[in-house]
C-alpha cells in the first residue's frame, strides 16, 4: 500500500524538521518547501494528499497558497498553521476552504500527528467516494446505453411486425442502423442460394456504387465468413478483401434463418470516429436476429398465401366441375321435359293442320288438338319459372325468407330425370314421397338450399341401384324447420360417416368428394345443423335444422288483375320478332282493340311522335334501340303514356334499368292475351284516374 504524502511548507528549518519527523515517524512520505512557490512547484511534480502551509511566508504568503492549492487540486485537504496573534487569519483560511489550522508554537508536537491523520482520513474518504461515483457514473452509463439498445430492440420488434414485405423490412432495419450506431455505411446482404453468394438488398451510403454487380461468395472476406461460419465478427484491423463497401467492414453479424444463415449486416466505421465495442456488436447481433425472423416470417407468410392461392383454385376448379356435373344433370332432366313439351305441340300442330285442311273440317277435332298445345306451352313456362326460382333471378323473388317447401318441390322436380328416368332406363323405380307440413318461412338463400337439396337425393339415387323409396319431410321443431330426406338405400358404414364432409373423400370410383363437403360450408353459412343416420344395408337419414326468418318474406310483386279494356284501344306493339309480333297483334286485334305492329324501336318513336295511343308494348331485346332505349325516350316525349316491356330474360337483372326508364311494368314471357290484356287495363285505367 502506497505511503500517504504531505507536502509541509514553512520557512522555518526547525519547524519543518520536526514536523517531518513526526509524520515519517507515523508512516508518511513528506515533501518539503519554503515557500509557496516552492509548493507550487512539488504540486505539479506530485501526487499530495495533505498540504501542511504556514501562514507567513516570503511572497505569496500561506492564504494566497492556499487559494491555489484549491484551485488546482481541490481534492488536497490544507492545514494552516498560525501563531495565537493571527487567529482571525485563520479563521479566513478555514472559510477559504482549509481543512483545519494549528496553533503556533506547538503545545505537543503529537497534536500535528492528530491533524494530519484526520486531514488523510478524510483525504482517502474524498477520493474512495469520488471513485465510488465515478464507477457509478460508468454503471449508469452503461446501463443507459443498455436501455437504450433495449428500446431499440423494442420499437424495431414492434415496427417490423406490422410490415408485409421484405423490402420494407431490410430499409427498416439499416435505417435503424444508421441511427443507433452512426454507422457511415450500412448494407444488408442476402444469400443467393443457387448461386452461393451474398448480394445487397438494402444500404445506406452507398447509392455512388453499382450494388447490383456486387456479390461475395460464401467464405470469402468477412461478409462472406460470417454468413458461411454463422458467427459475428468485430473487425480490428483493415481487411482488404472487404472493399465492396468503399471503406472497411468494421463490424459483421449473420442473420439467422430457421435452417440456415440467410444473410449478413455489414457496418463500416461510426461517423464520429469512435470505435465500435463489443456491446454494439450485441445490439447489432439483436437488430440481426429481430430482421431475420421477421424476413422468415414474411416468406412463410408469402409461401403459405401462395400454397393457398394454388389450392383455393384447384378447389374452385373442382367445385365448379361439380356444379357442372350437377348443371349437366339438372339440364339433361330439362332437355328432357321441354322435348316431351316440343314433342306434344309438334304432333298435335301438324295433326290441327291436316284437319284444317280436311274437306270438311270438324272444328270440334281442331280444338282437340289445339288445346294440349297451349297447355304444353303453359307447362314450358312453368319449368322455365321453377328455373328462374330456383336459380333465383326472378325480380320478384323473395330474399332472405324462404318457403322450405316450394325449395324441396322445385328440387324434386327438377332432379325428376336422375330419380325417375335414369333408374327407369335400368329397370329400376324409386319413387319420391313428399310430406312436407305447413311451416314457418326460414332465413336461407334458395339456390343454395337447392344444392344442398340436389346434392342429397343424388346421394340417395346413387345408393339404391336396384331401386328403392325416398322420403322427404319437412316440420316445425321448437324454434327451427326440420327437414329429413330419408332413402332405403346401402348405407354408410361408421368410418364412411365419419369422414363424409371431409373435402375430397369419395367411396365412388369416378366422384371427386366435394359433394358433401359443398353441403356442409352451405348449412354451415345457414346457421343449421345436419345430422347423419346411416348404418349398412340399412339405408340413411339426413336430418337438418334451419334457423326461422328474423323479418317477414318480402311481398312478391304480383302480376296485376282487372278486367281487360274496353275494345278500341289504341295499341303500339314492338317487337323485331314477326311471328311473336304476328301473335300478339292477332289476339288484340281479336280483343277489338286497333293496333300498330312496328318491327323496330326508330319507327316506333316516329309513330309515337305522329300518332295518339293509349299504351306502348315493347319487347326488350331488339336491334339498334332497345326496348328500354324506346321506353326512356318514350316517357321524354310522353311522359304519362304507360309502357308495357316484354322479356324473356330475368327481370332482376335489368331492374336499374327498368326503374331509370320509368317503364310501367315488365311483364315475362311467355304469357297469355288475358294476362296482357290485364295488364293493359289496370295501367290505362289508372292513368285516366290520374
Amino acid at each position: 500500500m502506497d505511503k500517504p504524502r504531505v507536502l509541509v511548507v514553512d520557512d522555518e528549518e526547525t519547524l519543518v524538521y520536526v514536523i517531518r519527523s513526526i509524520l515519517e515517524t507515523n508512516g508518511c512520505e513528506v515533501i518539503t518547501a519554503g515557500s509557496a512557490e516552492s509548493a507550487l512547484t512539488q504540486l505539479e511534480a506530485n501526487a499530495i494528499d495533505v498540504a501542511v502551509c504556514d501562514i507567513v511566508l516570503p511572497g505569496m504568503n500561506g492564504l494566497q497558497l492556499l487559494a491555489s492549492i484549491k484551485h488546482r487540486r481541490p481534492e488536497i485537504e490544507v492545514l494552516i498553521m498560525t501563531s495565537h496573534a493571527s487567529i482571525d487569519t485563520a479563521v479566513q483560511a478555514l472559510r477559504a476552504g482549509a481543512y483545519d489550522y494549528l496553533h503556533k508554537p506547538f503545545d505537543d508536537i503529537e497534536e500535528v500527528w492528530t491533524h494530519v491523520s484526520r486531514a488523510l482520513e478524510k483525504s482517502r474518504l474524498t477520493r474512495e467516494n469520488r471513485q465510488l461515483l465515478e464507477h457509478q457514473a460508468r454503471l449508469n452509463a452503461q446501463l443507459s446505453d443498455k436501455l437504450r439498445s433495449l428500446r431499440t430492440l423494442v420499437e424495431a420488434g414492434q415496427e417490423m411486425s406490422k410490415l408485409t414485405r421484405v423490402p420494407q423490412l431490410l430499409d427498416l432495419i439499416v435505417g435503424r442502423v444508421k441511427e443507433v450506431l452512426e454507422a457511415e455505411r450500412v448494407s444488408v446482404m442476402l444469400l443467393d442460394e443457387h448461386r452461393q453468394t451474398l448480394r445487397i438488398a438494402a444500404s445506406y451510403g452507398m447509392d455512388h456504387l453499382p450494388l447490383d454487380t456486387i456479390e461475395v461468395p460464401m467464405g470469402e472476406g468477412v461478409a462472406g465468413s460470417v454468413a458461411s461460419n454463422g458467427e459475428p465478427v468485430l473487425v480490428t484491423r483493415d481487411d482488404p478483401t472487404d472493399s465492396f463497401m468503399s471503406a472497411p467492414v468494421r463490424m459483421s453479424v449473420p442473420l439467422p434463418g430457421w435452417r440456415e444463415t440467410i444473410g449478413v449486416i455489414n457496418v463500416t466505421a461510426r461517423r464520429s470516429g469512435v470505435p465500435f465495442s463489443p456491446d454494439d456488436l450485441q445490439l447489432l447481433m439483436g437488430l440481426a436476429g429481430l430482421v431475420a425472423s421477421s424476413v422468415e416470417r414474411v416468406r412463410h407468410t408469402m409461401e403459405l398465401q401462395r400454397a393457398y392461392d394454388s389450392l383455393k383454385n384447384a378447389q374452385d376448379q373442382m367445385i365448379a366441375s361439380e356444379k357442372l356435373k350437377a348443371i349437366g344433370q339438372m339440364a339433361a332432366g330439362v332437355a328432357h321435359d321441354f322435348n316431351n313439351i316440343l314433342a306434344i305441340i309438334a304432333g298435335r300442330a301438324a295433326s290441327g293442320l291436316r284437319a284444317v285442311n280436311a274437306k270438311k273440317p270438324d272444328i270440334e277435332r281442331i280444338r282437340q288438338y289445339l288445346e294440349p298445345i297451349l297447355q304444353a306451352a303453359r307447362e314450358g313456362a312453368a319449368t322455365v319459372k321453377r328455373i328462374q326460382d330456383y336459380s333465383r333471378i326472378r325480380r320478384d323473388q323473395p330474399r332472405g325468407a324462404v318457403n322450405l317447401n316450394t325449395v324441396v318441390q322445385d328440387a324434386v322436380e327438377l332432379s325428376r330425370p336422375k330419380w325417375k328416368t335414369e333408374p327407369g332406363m335400368r329397370g329400376a323405380a324409386i319413387d319420391v314421397v313428399q310430406e312436407l307440413d305447413e311451416i314457418p318461412m326460414i332465413r336461407g338463400d334458395i339456390p343454395e338450399l337447392g344444392s344442398v337439396l340436389s346434392n342429397l337425393l343424388f346421394n340417395a339415387v346413387e345408393a339404391m341401384p336396384q331401386g328403392g323409396h325416398i322420403v322427404i319431410r319437412t316440420r316445425r321443431q321448437d324454434d327451427r324447420v326440420r327437414l329429413d330426406v330419408e332413402d332405403s338405400g346401402v348405407g354408410m358404414s361408421d368410418e364412411t360417416q365419419r369422414r363424409l364432409f371431409e373435402p375430397f373423400f369419395t367411396t365412388k370410383e369416378t366422384g371427386q368428394g366435394l359433394g358433401m363437403s359443398i353441403v356442409h360450408g352451405i348449412l354451415m353459412r345457414h346457421g343449421a345443423e345436419i345430422q347423419v343416420d346411416s348404418r349398412e344395408n340399412g339405408g340413411t337419414r339426413y336430418s337438418i335444422l334451419l334457423p326461422l326468418a328474423t323479418e317477414p318474406a318480402p311481398t312478391v310483386v304480383a302480376l296485376p288483375r282487372g278486367a281487360p279494356p274496353a275494345p278500341g284501344m289504341r295499341i303500339l306493339l314492338v317487337d323485331d320478332d314477326a311471328r311473336v309480333r304476328a301473335s300478339i297483334a292477332d289476339e288484340l286485334e281479336h280483343e277489338g282493340h286497333e293496333l300498330l305492329a312496328i318491327g323496330d324501336s326508330r319507327s316506333a318513336l316516329e309513330a309515337i311522335e305522329a300518332q295518339e295511343f293509349d299504351v306502348v308494348v315493347t319487347d326488350l331485346s331488339m336491334p339498334g334501340l332497345t326496348g328500354i332505349d324506346l321506353a326512356a325516350r318514350c316517357k321524354e316525349r310522353r311522359p304519362h303514356l304507360p309502357v308495357i316491356l316484354m322479356s324473356g330474360r330475368a327481370t332482376e337483372q335489368i331492374e336499374a334499368e327498368v326503374q331509370r326508364a320509368r317503364i310501367d311494368y315488365v311483364i315475362s314471357k311467355p304469357f297469355t292475351s288475358e294476362e296482357l290484356l290485364s295488364v293493359i287495363g289496370v295501367l290505362t285505367r289508372a292513368r285516366r284516374a290520374a
